[in-house]
């Protein structure tokens, strides 16, 4: 069966965006002195000189700078190009450079891409592992440069290249080991893979942390998804009262302690902390906000009248609360391609796609992105197989089946939904009788492990099957089905309803070919 896609207890782990990107946003302005000199807001003063004083001093000065802040525009462009046209005058290395600028403008370094479909096209990674080619070879001029290694790390966990991506971002975090931008970007990474501890670490241990509004709100998330207590919970609470930070730079911070204090039972703070974030939220807070809302129904809250850029987690959200299933995978689609490397976008898709619209191809395309930057993720691998076989492919889903080692899969759900789904891929390619064998084994450890859950959803799922091949659904199975509380879960309800009307119909075609036979 598909891996169910847990709600579970989101937190405000920082996003990893592109530095350029992150600039746009307003993400790394200058509160106090939380910046270390590295990261410009933008390249203005530079812009200004070489627009009143065009020289090659000037264009130098430019290029380096935006090679420095990884930002390519057409200014730099023409400031680059001013270089070649005046060769003479020049450098070598500022030839050079010019060249470097206007070979990654040319070649678009950062494909433009809409769909999922166009994502698909690019699965042998071409134009990703063009840039990364081009920003490798910026590093001979810039080899101190922490944002190239930064983000030739976040281009790495796009195409699922763990070990490059690692080595590269410690790169980075060892030239700037306070710098905003590189610890969020560190610690999100890691978190990407696994290595929680050290993304809490890096940020827990970090003279800029106490300081900085961004860097508070993810240690306290991180600290939370640890089952810890963040020992800067006063110093961010203080931040929120002081009043010397914008709306939006706190609205993180207010959003995680907010968080933390529902968590700790302290709902009439935790509701002042979420109104504050909502002031001015960025995309990672009013996610957060809309995520807490649909359980504690705090506000009347509609995502859309926030101007909020890249807002696309909150929409999904949004989407997938009110049953729209089709408007949910639409948003989950923006919000992988603006974070190709994210799992949850995709099995918020599949399970919309797969379980409520029974629309498998679409459900396929997403568990194969995500496949993309996340090779051997048992839940998206199993997933694919799921909708694979409901798709009666099960060639293709045994294929993936097999690339897992079901009794080393530590994580219970996953591993029952793995037995599950093993038993569907049987019962669509003629053996029922293993099939069934293999359902009623992750019904039993369902059971051992007390996840009433999924031994339902099993259930469910073995009883549809054998209504499939119009076996003689047993009594047991059936008062089973009919025992199961249909309001205590939303799938578990739509599940139930569609296997009893099968059940319906299954009877009504005997009695009718009972009669018929007379």
């Amino acid at each position: 069966m598909s891996t169910i896609f847990e709600n579970k207890q989101r937190r405000v782990i920082p996003n990893f965006r592109s530095l350029k990107k992150t600039v746009e946003l307003g993400e790394l302005d200058a509160n106090k002195n939380v910046l270390d000199p590295f990261v410009k807001d933008d390249l203005e003063s530079y812009y200004k000189d070489f627009s009143e004083d065009k020289s090659i001093g000037t264009a130098g000065d430019l290029i380096s700078a935006a090679i420095v802040n990884n930002i390519f525009n057409p200014i730099v462009s023409d400031a680059a190009q001013f270089i070649l046209n005046n060769k003479k005058e020049s450098s070598s290395v500022q030839i050079q450079i010019a060249e470097k600028i206007l070979d990654i403008g040319d070649n678009k370094i950062r494909p433009n891409i809409e769909t999922i479909d166009e994502l698909l096209e690019l699965s042998n990674r071409p134009l990703i592992h063009n840039r990364i080619r081009k920003i490798k070879s910026l590093g001979k001029y810039f080899d101190h440069n922490p944002f190239l290694y930064c983000e030739l790390s976040r281009l790495y966990s796009i195409i699922g290249q763990k070990e490059s991506a690692i080595k590269n971002i410690k790169v980075a975090i060892g030239l700037a080991p306070n710098n905003r931008y590189i610890l969020r970007s560190y610690a999100r990474l890691m978190s990407h893979f696994g290595y929680i501890d050290s993304a809490h670490d890096i940020l827990r241990k970090n003279i800029a942390t106490k300081h900085d509004p961004w860097l508070l709100a993810s240690e306290i998330a991180f600290a939370s998804l640890r089952d810890k207590t963040s020992n800067f919970i006063k110093a961010g609470n203080e931040i929120i009262a002081s009043n010397n930070f914008s709306p939006f730079s706190i609205s993180e911070l207010a959003s995680s302690i907010g968080s933390v204090e529902l968590t700790n039972g302290r709902r009439k703070r935790s509701k002042q902390l979420l109104e504050s974030a909502l002031i001015q939220p960025n995309d990672n807070s009013l996610a957060q906000v809309e995520w807490i809302n649909n359980k504690e129904e705090f506000f009347d809250l509609d995502i859309k009248r926030f101007n909020v850029e890249l807002n696309y987690e909150a929409l999904t959200l949004e989407s997938y609360n009110a049953k729209d299933w089709k408007k949910a995978i639409e948003n989950a689609e923006k919000w992988f391609i603006d974070m190709p490397f994210a799992k949850r976008p995709i099995m918020y898709a599949h399970h919309a796609a797969s379980f409520f619209l029974q629309d498998y191809d679409t459900a396929i395309k997403f568990c194969k992105v995500g496949l993309i930057s996340n090779p051997n993720d048992p839940q998206i691998i199993n997933n694919i197989a799921f909708s694979l076989a409901m798709n009666n492919e099960t060639t293709q889903a045994f294929e993936y089946l097999n690339k897992i080692n079901i009794s080393t899969v530590n994580d219970d759900p996953t591993r029952i939904c793995l037995l599950a789904t093993s038993g569907l891929a049987y019962y669509r390619s003629g053996f029922p009788e293993l099939g069934k064998r293999l359902y009623i084994q992750a019904m039993e450890y369902a059971n051992k492990k007390k996840l009433p859950y999924y031994y339902y959803m099993a259930l469910l799922n073995l009883a549809r099957e054998e209504i499939s091949i119009k076996s003689d659904i047993s009594q047991n199975l059936y008062e089973q089905v009919l025992k199961i509380n249909e309001e205590s879960d939303e799938d578990l309800k739509f599940l139930k309803y569609q296997v009893k009307n099968r059940i319906l119909q299954l009877d009504e075609q005997r009695l009718l070919g009972h009669k018929q036979h007379r």
